[in-house]
Order: C-alpha cells, then structure tokens, then sequence
C-alpha cells in the first residue's frame, strides 16, 4: 500500500499531463468559421467552448451521458444531447459535422467500435476526428507492471476502482465508468483505420516524471510512453 500511495503522489505532482493533453488536442483544430463540431462526452461544455473557440466554429454540439452535464453544457449555448456512447446510435443525423472531438471518452467504452463507427458516420467527407486516450504503454503503467502492481489507468471492475480505492470507492452509480479499454498509440491508430479513418498526425502529452517543459522536448521525438496519446484522423473525400 506505501507503494501505491507513494505512486499516486508521484501522479499527482506531475498532474500538469492531463494540461498538456488539452493544449495538444486543442493545437489539432483548423480555423474554420463555417464549421460544425461535436464534442462527445462533453461534459459541462467549458472545454467544449474552448475548442469551439479555436476552430472558430458557427455551430456547437455535444453528447454526455451524464443528465446533470448535458444540462449544463445546454445551459452554455451548446447543442447537448444526452446519450450512452457504448454500442448505442448518435442521436444526430449522417455528414452533418466537420470537426468531432472524443477526449478521454474511448477509454470508458466496452464497445470500442460503435464509437468510431459513429464518428465515421457523422463526418462529412473531408472532415476531421481528434481522439485522445490514456496510454497503456505509459511510463508509469510500466513501472506498475514492472514491480506487479495494476497500471494506474487500467481497470479490473465497475464496482470499485483498484488503483484509488485507498481515496474514493467507485460505484456504479457513478456517471461513467471506470476504464475498460487501454491502447498505445499503434492500438489507437489501427482502431480509427480499420473504421475508414486516415491517421494525420500524432501527438503524445505527458511524460512521468519529467516536469512538463522536459517532457514536451521529450516527446517531440519520442512519444511511445507518453501520459496520454492524441491522434488527428481525416474522412476522405470521394475521389
């Protein structure tokens, strides 16, 4: 147990990752003033708003499933619908978006198919996704791993979280799960392909321990162990 306090600690000072990932996901957006976006599992919407804000959208949408969240980011001025993402259809139509955003959602999923899947669909030709997950090949899921610990972003139920259980007890009351999938970043790419999706670019954020200004120049060259991983995928256009 002195283990797993002391590696919670450890992620708690280099809690600046999960910073860097947002800056990484929000630096994949194209200034488009016409564009429309969907944030799935936007939660109350201010991050929503903020990419809305890059991309200079003229349209914001979103998906939650929490009831709680969906009214809130409703309450922002964004088009928020209340939906479970796991093996379930999006409530809005075919080609209608040209921006969808999945940040720390795909993790959370049993069904890992029905959510590209979905983005696929709602893509229109030539439009973008920006997904980002937690890395299973992380620096510290390896140190997990290496001294036979569960890795911190792994999961082994829904009643209860085994890594935090020393802070909190998950429920499943809980408005989302706890994490029922891991990638790395060839996982990742190799999901978003086998659904039609073209990989653009690749970002990696977050790299324990290293303070955050280190680990960015880490991670400009190597990127296999980063904290979180990002990729930028394209629907193509009809030739």
């Amino acid at each position: 147990m002195a283990f797993v306090n002391g590696l919670i600690n450890l992620l708690d000072r280099y809690s600046h990752a999960f910073e860097d990932q947002r800056r990484d996901v929000l630096s994949l957006f194209e200034a488009n003033p016409d564009a429309v976006l969907l944030d799935l599992g936007c939660g109350s919407g201010e991050f929503t708003l903020e990419m809305a804000a890059k991309i200079g959208a003229s349209r914001i949408c979103g998906i939650d499933y929490s009831e709680e969240n969906a009214a809130r980011a409703s309450a922002r001025g964004i088009d928020c619908r209340r939906c479970n993402l796991d093996a379930t259809r999006a409530p809005f139509g075919d080609a209608g978006f040209d921006v969808i955003c999945a940040s720390q959602v795909l993790e959370h999923l049993a069904d890992t198919d029905t959510l590209p899947k979905e983005i696929y669909r709602m893509l229109r030709p030539g439009g973008y996704a920006v997904v980002s997950t937690p890395n299973l090949a992380a620096t510290q899921n390896i140190l997990a791993l290496f001294t036979g610990w569960q890795p911190p972003q792994t999961a082994v139920s829904d009643d209860f979280d085994i890594f935090l259980t020393s802070r909190r007890l998950k429920k499943r009351t809980d408005p989302w799960p706890t994490h029922r999938r891991a990638f790395t970043i060839e996982g990742l790419c190799a999901l978003l392909r086998w659904h039609g999706l073209e990989i653009e670019k690749v970002k990696g954020s977050g790299l324990y321990p290293l303070p955050s200004a280190v680990a960015r120049f880490v991670l400009h060259f190597e990127k296999r162990h980063a904290s979180y991983i990002t990729v930028k995928a394209r629907k193509k256009s009809p030739a």
